[in-house]
């Protein structure tokens, strides 16, 4: 494969992480929505299904370009691991907090990398 076709390929693969991002963004959104763990019948279920659409958005991010939603995704993915390695014990107010904080920065920096492509 020469270089342009290298290049093409990789803008391409670009362009698909952008079009799968709200989709994405969509599943991160119910997945935060589901996590109230008073009143979720699976909340274990719930935290694993944020924590690993966290993760991959950190690899795939920074893979086709774009550091800075990895950055933000890694930080919201981090608060969840502390709380992931404490066996899923309830979430305090605070961890509550802070991963929505977390969620409300990886959600405007998603936006942010939508309207680049527009």
């Amino acid at each position: 494969m020469d270089h342009q076709n290298f290049s093409d390929e990789l803008l391409e693969i670009r362009h698909r992480f952008l079009r799968s991002l709200p989709e994405r963004v969509r599943l991160l959104e119910t997945a935060m929505s589901d996590l109230t763990w008073s009143t979720s019948p699976k909340p274990e279920e719930n935290f694993e299904t944020l924590y690993s659409l966290t993760h991959q958005l950190v690899g795939t991010a920074g893979s086709v370009g774009f550091p800075a939603l990895s950055e933000t995704a890694k930080s919201l993915n981090l608060v969840l691991r502390e709380i992931r390695t404490m066996n899923h014990q309830l979430i305090t107010d605070d961890n509550l907090a802070e991963i929505n904080s977390n969620f409300s920065a990886l959600s405007e920096e998603a936006k942010r990398c939508l309207s680049l492509s527009e």
